[in-house]
């Protein structure tokens, strides 16, 4: 601003300068005058209709009570005014440069010479002074990229580091040196205007220099912070370093000369022409080099570790070109409508811009971290609840999504406010974005507490179920408490929905009703489904069976395994798994309440002796008391005499009254070590015999029954008909198909055959 200001006086104080530039001024664009003009017009009458009509609704009201569409085209005909004024604006700066050209404008080229000849030796020394220093300083950057070499990643940081400070010393003791040349030189004790420009501009583009030498390092590999091929840093160091050094020295020296010493308007036109050359250089070298930049970017992703980084390479390589080229258009039209700090914009907002990305990338990376490795549950915690881990984990990677689309959406709204695209700070302070904000953070920490929660509870039970706790979870716990983790995570979830939609402003009325009247229709259409949950209710209210128990329901014998409200779970003795709705349900048979019996209805021939049968039985049952079934046997043997006679031999029942569910395993045993005393005392266990009458033949002769080549004896009785123990080793030797005592046989469908 000083250097404006005196240049300003200068030009007032002479007189031809004057009238020079007074008629520059009359000479600008009568379309910039009149909206200038206009301006103050529009406020007033802004002013005025806002005083009339203070009640009136805001303009935007109106803009959001169009449709969409149309909404849309009034966007897109702003955006084409845009674009009009801004390429309106460019043509009319570069016709500025006629003046060059068409005689209205003289240049006194030899005064010009005479005053600023110190400035163009200042230049003509400043320009080989960073050269020379850097060939002097080379053994010192030989020297740190040796001690690079071989070295990993953060070990190279310190050499490199040291390369950027000599770098920076480098440009300080230049800077020192200019400044004293040019105090030298300088007949008073300050430096002039066009010295103070020239050494600005110096520093800026050196600067520039320096970040991009740092980043390549064309003669020191190991020091390059990106890696790549030697020719492809030396190509972009030359061509980004020229580029910086061409618009650095133009836009910061060159401009602001001719600007104060030769035209205001040609200062326009020359600003411009820098400009529009310089994005469109950038934008040739960049299309120029998009095969081979995309091909270090895929070779990239090849040699790093992280898969994350290796994916944003590659997507990367594919719109690299089309990313650079968007930034340089949103330059040029940075600078097409505030060129005054264009350059300071650009830089701020590209600084937030990455900061903003390079923040969000990081937590990005340590959410995935958390994602892909999980949370881990303390050895003690794992132990008392094992499902602990498993239940978080799968809650985890969905918080994570929606931490991750938050932080997205931070980053676009820093980058798009960085460019002053929108105002997040007044948005979220004056607008909608505040209650907005607001109420996306109090949802997602209504979820979180609904999660924790429903966590707390199904730990809590998983903890009572534990068998290796100290007071061991009975069947009628077990159950009621898996009933009650099923009800808990309906009843969260409904809660939990209703809650997050009433904050997001989603009015939650008409979704109640509307599920009451989608209830009513089920009730009507899917009446077998509450059917079902009122007869388990009534059987869960009488504990009829629980989880464990060996039951009988819907003429099927299992293990309950599954149980909930509207079915039970069966694993059947062939492991079938039996799923049995409620509704079925007519009786349930439960083998395991109180205690339990083992009927043992053993059979014998008729010609045994059943007092010797009894003490056997009885022997069998104390010998079963010495085995492991005799702590689950709770009283003597319940002997209940013969039961019946039947076809073939004589049954006699005995009971063991034993725990629930150990009368199986006792039985088994019982009836082994029946069979084994049996045949110790000869006791027989007969097999269905058959006796065959034959009737008389017409002429009052006995039929003859050849069954080993004689006749049947007389009487009308067979020869085989005699009991077994007289039949003789004949008989026993015969084949079963020729003998008369044969043993029931199953059918195809497994029935006995008699």
């Amino acid at each position: 601003m000083k250097a404006a200001r005196d240049a300003l006086i200068r030009v007032l104080s002479d007189e031809r300068k004057r009238a020079q530039f007074l008629k520059e001024l009359e000479g600008l664009d009568a379309g910039e005058g009149a909206a200038a003009a206009g301006a103050p017009a529009a406020g007033a009458a802004a002013g005025g209709s806002a005083a009339a009509g203070a009640t009136s609704p805001p303009a935007t009201t109106d803009e959001a009570a169009l449709p969409l569409p149309q909404q849309f085209g009034e966007y897109t005909r702003e955006v084409g005014e845009d674009l009009r004024r801004i390429f309106g604006r460019t043509w009319t700066s570069l016709l500025n440069l006629q003046t060059l050209v068409d005689g209205s404008l003289t240049i006194d080229w030899a005064g010009l010479w005479s005053r600023y000849e110190t400035t163009a030796l200042l230049i003509a020394v400043a320009l080989p002074l960073i050269p020379v220093m850097r060939f002097l300083l080379r053994p010192a950057f030989g020297w740190l990229d040796r001690r690079a070499d071989g070295q990993p990643l953060l070990r190279r940081l310190l050499p490199a580091t040291g390369a950027v400070l000599l770098d920076v010393l480098m440009l300080v003791i230049a800077l020192f040196v200019l400044v004293a040349i040019a105090l030298r030189m300088s007949t008073s004790e300050r430096l002039d205007t066009a010295e103070t420009l020239f050494l600005s501009a110096f520093l800026a583009t050196q600067l520039a220099r320096l970040t991009v030498r740092a980043v390549f390092r064309p003669l020191h590999p190991h020091l390059r912070l990106l890696p790549c091929r030697d020719d492809i840093a030396r190509h972009w160091t030359r061509r980004i370093g020229g580029l910086a050094t061409f618009v650095g020295y133009s836009m910061l020296f060159f401009v602001p000369m001719v600007t104060y010493a030769i035209s205001f308007r040609v200062g326009i036109g020359v600003r411009m022409a820098i400009v529009l050359i310089a994005t469109l250089a950038a934008i040739v070298m960049v299309v120029a080099n998009r095969t081979e930049v995309r091909r270090e970017l895929v070779d990239a992703s090849n040699r790093v570790r992280s898969r994350t980084i290796a994916l944003i390479l590659v997507r990367l390589s594919a719109v690299w070109h089309l990313l650079v080229i968007a930034y340089l258009l949103t330059g040029f039209i940075v600078w097409s409508t505030r060129p005054a700090d264009a350059l300071a914009f650009m830089l701020v907002a590209t600084l937030w811009s990455l900061a903003a990305i390079v923040v969000g990338a990081l937590v990005m990376r340590v959410l995935n971290g958390v994602s892909q490795n999980g949370l881990k549950v303390p050895q003690r915690a794992r132990a008392a609840m094992p499902m602990l881990e498993q239940r978080v984990n799968l809650f985890v990677p969905a918080l994570l999504t929606v931490l991750r689309v938050f932080i997205a959406v931070a980053v676009l709204l820093a980058v798009l406010h960085a460019w002053s695209l929108i105002d997040v700070t007044d948005w979220l302070a004056t607008g909608d974005g505040a209650p907005l904000f607001r109420r996306f953070i109090t949802a997602f920490i209504m979820v979180v507490v609904l999660i924790v929660a429903w966590l707390a509870a199904t730990s809590w039970i998983e903890y009572q179920l534990n068998p290796n706790s100290r007071r061991a979870a009975s069947a009628r716990m077990r159950t009621l408490f898996a009933l009650l983790r099923n009800a808990l995570t309906v009843l969260f979830v409904t809660i939990g929905s209703m809650l997050v939609l009433s904050e997001l402003g989603i009015d939650i009325a008409p979704l109640i009703a509307g599920a009451g009247v989608v209830g009513l229709a089920i009730s009507f259409g899917a009446q077998k489904l509450v059917q079902d949950i009122i007869t388990g209710a009534f059987l869960q209210f009488e504990n009829a069976l629980n989880e464990g128990d060996v039951v009988t329901v819907a003429g099927i014998s299992g293990v309950v395994e599954h149980l909930t409200i509207r079915s039970v779970g069966l694993r059947d003795v062939s492991g079938v798994f039996h799923v049995i709705p409620f509704s079925s349900v007519d009786a349930v048979s439960n083998a395991m309440r109180g205690f339990a019996f083992h009927v043992a209805d053993i059979q014998v021939a008729y010609r045994a002796n059943l007092d010797e049968v009894k003490r056997l039985m009885l022997l069998a049952f104390d010998r079963l008391m010495e085995t492991e079934h005799g702590p689950y046997i709770l009283e003597p043997l319940d002997m209940q005499g013969v039961l019946m006679l039947a076809e073939n031999a004589v049954t006699v029942r005995a009971r063991i009254k034993t725990a629930p569910g150990k009368q199986w395993a006792a039985g088994r045993a019982y009836t082994e070590i029946v069979k084994l005393l049996f045949d110790e005392h000869g006791i027989e266990i007969p097999f269905p015999q058959r006796t065959i009458w034959i009737g008389d033949a017409k002429d009052n002769e006995e039929p003859r029954l050849p069954l080993d080549g004689k006749s049947a004896g007389r009487g009308g009785k067979p020869q085989g008909s005699e009991p077994p123990s007289k039949r003789g080793a004949a008989a026993a030797d015969r084949a079963p198909a020729e003998t008369l005592d044969v043993p029931d046989s199953p059918d195809d469908d497994g029935n006995v055959t008699r």
